[in-house]
């Protein structure tokens, strides 16, 4: 079996762990390398690139990077700049969690602000990849290295053909052009021996196009070389078999839905080749599609709607959480900014409880002012360790503050079973926050009610963390069993 997964991200990682979770043995492969994928997930850039992972290296912090004598390298808690005297040289974006400052991407400026070129960087501080730019700061070609330096593959960012440099058996060098992504990752699927008996993806786009490919026994290369057939083509009657026996293929859908279904969702219910389930990793866009379906089969193109709502099911996550001893009636609020909802009649309405509130950077005179108050303390200038110390210990989670969430609170804060409420203006990860637990800022007083309410016993506070587990569609490894075969 082999899990094609598009754009390394959250939501594809959390499956990953979910599917190992479940019991199923598995080979993970990113279409996209952002140079920090998951613990065992390959790629094929990282594969003919020749790229080992180093068990005990580190990303590449920010202050390391080269750059010329007298340039300046400045940061702020979410991004990095590189500056000759006044003059803007090169922007730098931090891999999550970016108050590590670790580097993936740096772009090199023209003296009008326009990417000129892009260099990439992995999780071990290696320049893996280059990406070349056209006069209007436009991606056009992107080339990845070998850990010497050569190259080895170039993309053209534009067209979307390939040009791979391999080094034969022999240590002669052999190029290889591919009209497309699809037809690259069929070759390294053959080159690898993937096994593609059953094939679960998270995509509509390329890991469907590849999946389609190897169902329907067209790939280019399977007609150019028979034997790829086996593996990546026309499956054996005993390949489809194992296949149906399995459970057939799964598309993961971990997007939302807007309007009318996607037309390649589409094509997938009236023409399946092979998948026998759309897994739906939302709660609410699993009631949009099932009304889609119900209600305007027609109009979504659908041309069996009983048979295509049967296709798919409600699949969440399998998290590990944490349980920790919590605080009494405590309040953890992380924030890098001062403007934080309601903070002051919420902490006057409170007095029995302790707020907290944490910040990776200084705090305002206006937020500091707010530690005069006996029932407020204050953690600017905090590390992550601290950071997942007051997550760890505070009953509540308010996620109450503007601007940009900060060491993926509400996600962690979910994690070490914190009681979760935000203001609908302010909610940065609406997945893990319950809809009955968002209230609007104006009606600051109802949401004042609610931590009262889950704080009158253990009974309802276990209620409320049931809630978010049930919204959040946590699941067992049965239920995945169960669901997918």
């Amino acid at each position: 079996m082999i899990f094609l997964m598009d754009h390394p991200g959250r939501e594809a990682a959390l499956l990953y762990q979910s599917l190992q979770k479940a019991g199923y043995s598995f080979r993970t492969v990113a279409l996209e390398d952002d140079g920090f994928l998951p613990e065992g997930v390959e790629s094929p850039y990282r594969y003919f690139g020749g790229w080992k992972r180093e068990k005990q290296a580190v990303p590449r912090y920010f202050s390391r990077l080269e750059v010329p004598d007298l340039w300046e390298i400045r940061s702020t808690d979410t991004e990095g700049s590189v500056w000759d005297y006044e003059t803007k040289r090169a922007q730098i974006r931090y891999a999550e969690p970016v108050s590590r400052r670790y580097i993936q991407t740096v772009s090199w400026l023209d003296s009008a602000g326009k990417s000129v070129w892009q260099d990439h960087y992995d999780d071990a501080g290696n320049l893996y990849a280059r990406t070349t730019c056209d006069a209007e700061g436009r991606a056009v070609l992107r080339s990845y290295y070998a850990e010497g330096g050569e190259e080895r593959l170039v993309e053209n960012l534009q067209t979307h053909m390939i040009l791979l440099r391999e080094k034969t058996e022999n240590g002669r060098p052999e190029e290889h052009l591919f009209r497309g992504k699809v037809e690259f990752i069929l070759y390294y699927l053959k080159k690898t021996k993937a096994d593609c008996s059953r094939i679960f993806f998270n995509s509509l786009s390329y890991p469907l196009f590849v999946q389609r490919q190897i169902r329907s026994g067209e790939a280019a290369f399977g007609k150019q070389n028979p034997g790829i057939r086996s593996q990546t083509g026309t499956q054996t009657m005993q390949e489809r078999e194992k296949n149906r026996k399995s459970g057939g293929d799964v598309l993961f859908w971990q997007e939302d839905i807007y309007g009318k279904l996607p037309g390649n969702m589409v094509t997938v219910l009236n023409d399946p080749m092979g998948v026998t389930r759309i897994a739906v990793q939302s709660p609410e866009t699993f009631h949009k599609i099932r009304k889609q379906i119900r209600d305007h089969a027609g109009e979504n193109g659908i041309a069996e709607a009983e048979r295509a709502e049967h296709v798919f099911c409600p699949v969440g996550q399998i998290y590990s959480v944490e349980n920790p001893v919590k605080e009494k009636r405590s309040i953890c609020i992380l924030t890098n900014s001062d403007a934080i909802e309601h903070l002051s009649e919420l902490t006057g309405a409170l007095p029995q409880y302790t707020f907290r509130i944490g910040a990776l950077t200084e705090m305002s005179d206006k937020l500091m002012a707010m530690g005069r108050k006996p029932n407020v303390f204050l953690y600017p200038g905090m590390g992550e360790k601290l950071a997942r110390r007051l997550l760890e210990e505070s009953e509540f989670y308010l996620d109450i503050n503007h601007g940009n969430e900060i060491v993926d609170a509400v996600w962690n804060a979910w994690l070490h079973r914190s009681v979760l409420f935000a203001f609908r203006e302010t909610v940065h990860n609406p997945s893990y926050v319950p809809a009955e637990n968002i209230v609007a800022s104006d009606d600051w007083n109802n949401l004042i009610r609610k931590i009262r309410e889950a704080d009158e016993s253990d009974e309802a506070r276990k209620q409320s963390l049931q809630k978010q587990d049930k919204w959040a569609m946590r699941m067992e490894a049965a239920d995945y069993r169960r669901l997918l075969g």
